[in-house]
């Protein structure tokens, strides 16, 4: 995902890590450019050209990060509970992770990083995600492919000992 879609859209997902290198990113340079702004122009001018692109750009992030998380965008309203809401905010954004698959906001971002790419090199994968007879070496993360037994298309993964289904973790050779 390219940082203009991920700073300004509304649509699709971001994970935890995306989104704990941007939001900093933007609060801390919004910061730094509001405070040039109005020391040069006045705070009308300071508003208008810092504050709300980075407002426009912290809603953008939040929102796709609770589309991971399988909630509407409007969940940013919570953190207007004072307290409970920015621990929830928090708990919710950064720390629990993304809903697995595909959910009704887009496919797993995590999945669409690697997807239909030959990878340069090999990776290995947590031993959750491996064969039950062995740790996986990931040779390429190919085209959709028909699942024999979801039957749906779905991101496959090939490696020396088949193919795996990402959303049904089925196995075949």
């Amino acid at each position: 995902m390219k940082p203009s879609h991920i700073l300004f859209q509304l649509q699709g997902r971001i994970g935890r890590n995306l989104f704990w290198k941007f939001c900093p990113l933007v609060i801390i340079s919004g910061l730094i450019i509001y405070s040039i702004v109005e020391a040069i122009f006045g705070s009308g001018a300071a508003f208008f050209f810092a504050f709300i692109p980075a407002a426009w750009m912290c809603i953008a992030i939040q929102t796709k990060r609770w589309h991971d998380r399988n909630r509407s965008g409007w969940w940013i309203l919570i953190t207007l509970i004072p307290y409970v809401g920015i621990i929830w905010w928090i708990i919710e954004c950064g720390i629990l992770p993304g809903t697995t698959g595909s959910n009704k906001f887009g496919s797993n971002p995590r999945i669409n990083l690697l997807s239909g790419h030959r990878l340069a090199e090999p990776i290995q994968l947590p031993t959750d995600w491996a064969h039950p007879d062995e740790s996986v070496t990931v040779l390429s993360v190919t085209k959709p492919q028909k699942c024999p037994i979801c039957k749906g298309t779905r991101i496959t993964e090939h490696s020396r000992s088949g193919w795996r289904c990402i959303e049904c973790e089925h196995w075949w050779a």
